[in-house]
């Protein structure tokens, strides 16, 4: 007993030794507190990660709603540009009100305050419900309304029924909500590009023209160009024998007299009142511009026409063009003020003060689809659920929202939406349990056949060395990677840990077997043959 425990303390000591001279040097004390590191981590690992996460780390499908390529959170403490961070919402029965207008009805509003440079990317809806008093409920509407800062309303009413647990991307969605408002808001708008993500428009900061009151200031001087460049046009000139240029002058000089009557407008009601008659006074050159646009642009489709021809009508489509474009501000100036009317008609009618209808921005709607949305809108947005059946009384379980960010998690995701973070902790584990089970093969392998080759010596060394170089010029890397695309879920790190030591063994063996050239010479071995002892002992 007593033997046993000086052995034992004698082997602390050289452990202790070893210790002491590994962290002397400060390479060593990195190292040492590192491989602590590294195994307090693999060893937490299952508690400070999620081992569902692991388990579907090359599932799509699991990873479908996280956001890709996000930054780590804790950027936006160190950074200017303050990126969204990926949000979750969860409303419960308790959220919504429930009502019965014909349908049954359940409303839930979430609203928050944001307050970032790089908008949301995505939105994600899930909804759960079940049938009372045995009604059986499988399908329902949703109707999501989102009300931002700048005050438009965006209402996305879903084509399709939902049913229970059904998973709901909005990019697309919302994508057409944002091109028929912006339709419906300018329709002269030239609006040709499709929105592939209409998430980010909804957070987005979207280009104007200016206020009413910049549009109104600018337009003078505008239809003053329009009509210099139209007066030098020979088609526009001679069209309808010369009469055509004097009835757009005349409108449009009586646009212009109402354009000055709404600058001086006392309150909102004589400013929409003169807005509307340039608008209508606008729409009467439009038609006769427009006249001249389509046939110029049915001779430029034909082709046979001359150089001065071709400047001709290139022309005149120019002036239409750009007196479209003034056409689409004033619809879209009516539209803005008919519709921040009945945002103070809920308690009867309150006429908005003029200084704020002047105030209010005309959207370059056909930019706002064509850039995309570059910048967050700060501010308040309000969030409203409602959910409709016709098949039976229900109730909400669960509405799950999560608003995609630019930024997620401790470390970001990657292309696939994978938590990196997750990657990192379970990959420490992988790669110590690959580590050491490489590094024991390897050193088994590599001890007997060094041992066994240096000790027998002769023609069975002479061939075991060989064996040894064919496997040291043997290109691991390119084989591992040709082993792994060869499998399209790649290795499995048990997979790994064998083949490394495969390739890995040959280096070991050549140490071992210089020792045991040196070890076979020495006099107990030589005391050991000559009492007999076989060569295998």
């Amino acid at each position: 007993m007593v033997s046993i425990s000086v052995r034992a303390r004698e082997r602390l000591k050289r452990l202790g030794l070893i210790l002491k001279e590994m962290v002397r040097q400060p390479v060593g004390a990195v190292g040492f507190a590192l491989l602590i590191i590294v195994v307090m981590v693999a060893i937490a690992a299952p508690a400070i990660a999620s081992y569902e996460a692991y388990d579907n780390w090359r599932s799509a499908e699991y990873w479908k709603d996280y956001p890709k390529f996000a930054v780590p959170s804790w950027v936006n403490k160190i950074s200017s540009t303050k990126y969204s961070v990926t949000t979750d919402y969860i409303l419960t029965d308790e959220d919504f009100n429930y009502s019965k207008l014909g349908v049954y009805t359940a409303v839930a509003s979430i609203s928050e305050t944001y307050d970032y440079d790089m908008p949301f990317t995505g939105m994600i809806v899930y909804v759960y419900y079940s049938g009372v008093g045995g009604a059986n409920v499988t399908t329902a509407s949703l109707e999501i309304t989102v009300e931002r800062p700048d005050g438009i309303i965006l209402t996305n009413k879903l084509e399709s029924t939902v049913g229970n647990g059904t998973r709901l991307d909005l990019k697309e969605s919302f994508g057409k909500t944002i091109e028929n408002y912006a339709r419906s808001l300018n329709p002269y708008a030239d609006i040709t590009a499709e929105i592939s993500n209409g998430v980010i428009l909804i957070f987005s900061v979207w280009p104007t023209y200016g206020t009413i009151e910049e549009v109104l200031n600018k337009t003078p001087e505008e239809l003053n160009a329009i009509l210099s460049e139209a007066s030098k046009n020979e088609l526009i000139l001679s069209w309808n024998n010369g009469s055509a240029i004097h009835s757009i002058e005349e409108h449009v000089n009586e646009a212009m007299s109402y354009i000055n009557a709404a600058l001086v407008a006392t309150d909102t009601n004589e400013l929409l009142k003169n807005i509307g008659r340039a608008q209508s006074q606008l729409k009467k050159a439009y038609e006769i511009l427009k006249e001249i646009n389509d046939f110029a642009t049915s001779q430029l489709t034909k082709g046979n026409f001359s150089a001065e021809e071709e400047t001709i009508y290139l022309g005149a489509v120019h002036v239409f063009s750009d007196f479209r474009e003034i056409m689409g501000k004033y619809v879209e100036m009516t539209n803005i003020l008919l519709r921040l009317r009945k945002e103070y008609t809920e308690e009867g009618y309150k006429e908005v003060p003029i200084d704020i209808a002047l105030k209010r921005p005309v959207y370059d709607v056909a930019n706002v689809i064509k850039a995309g949305g570059q910048r967050f809108l700060k501010g308040t947005y309000n969030m409203t659920f409602k959910i409709t059946s016709s098949e039976g009384e229900f109730r909400i379980e669960q509405v799950k929202v999560r608003l995609l960010g630019k930024a997620y998690g401790m470390m970001g995701t990657d292309s696939e939406g994978r938590d990196l973070w997750q990657g990192l902790i379970w990959g420490v584990r992988i790669a110590l349990i690959v580590g050491v089970v490489t590094s024991v093969l390897s050193a088994t392998i590599g001890l007997l056949y060094g041992s066994v080759s240096g000790y027998l010596g002769g023609v069975v060394d002479e061939a075991m060395q060989r064996i040894i170089e064919i496997f040291v010029n043997i290109p691991m890397l390119p084989i591992m990677i040709a082993i792994g695309a060869s499998r399209p879920q790649g290795l499995s790190y048990w997979t790994i840990a064998i083949l490394l030591p495969i390739f890995g063994w040959a280096g070991i063996a050549r140490v071992v077997r210089s020792m045991a050239l040196q070890m076979r010479e020495f006099t107990f071995v030589e005391a050991a043959r000559c009492l007999g002892a076989s060569t295998s002992r």
